[in-house]
């Protein structure tokens, strides 16, 4: 009897020592295992992003090129001329020549870009949609680099005609000089 006993207890001990180990030690190691599973998972799948996104690179410094070729060759280059009277002059011909009635040109100081410095120019004029539309697609083609930035066409209240009123800032573009860029 003793020997059941004896028997049952390190059955019993064994038994302890099993549920323990498994609760106390590859329990809480299989959980970080699967933790550290999952986190490598999630590691691996950013490495191929990153590889994909590293493949595009090449096609894209390629384009760059591409595009910096077609500026050289534009005919709109950015002018190293920061008088900007003769596009100004440019400007009232283009707006006469379309027919725009009470033009008004307003420049504003010279701002800096990240690459160049610019002239914000506001014009206002009354003209109709296709004399409004033939004096924008006229600034496009000066020799200047230029860019609408804001364009505002409203109907002129209590007037019979098609007049609208027009707002539009256009910013003139010049490089900065060597000595001006210190």
């Amino acid at each position: 009897m003793r020997n059941d006993k004896d028997q049952l207890r390190t059955i019993a001990i064994i038994v302890a020592l099993v549920v323990a180990f498994a609760f106390f030690i590859w329990l809480p190691g299989r959980r970080q295992a699967a933790r550290l599973n999952a986190e490598l998972v999630s590691i691996e799948q950013g490495v191929v992003i990153a590889q994909d996104r590293a493949a595009v690179l090449p096609a894209v410094a390629q384009r760059v090129l591409l595009f910096e070729e077609e500026l050289d060759d534009s005919p709109v280059a950015l002018s190293r001329e920061s008088d900007l009277s003769g596009f100004l002059t440019q400007l009232n011909h283009a707006a006469a020549a379309q027919g725009l009635m009470h033009p008004e040109v307003t420049t504003r100081p010279i701002a800096d870009g990240p690459d160049c410095r610019y002239m914000p120019i506001t014009l206002t004029f009354s003209a109709g949609f296709e004399q409004a539309y033939a004096f924008l697609r006229s600034i496009e083609t000066l020799p200047r680099l230029t860019r609408v930035s804001r364009f505002r066409a409203t109907r002129i209240p209590n007037v019979q005609s098609d007049l609208l009123e027009v707002q539009m800032e256009v910013n003139a573009f010049f490089k900065i000089d060597a000595e001006d860029a210190i």
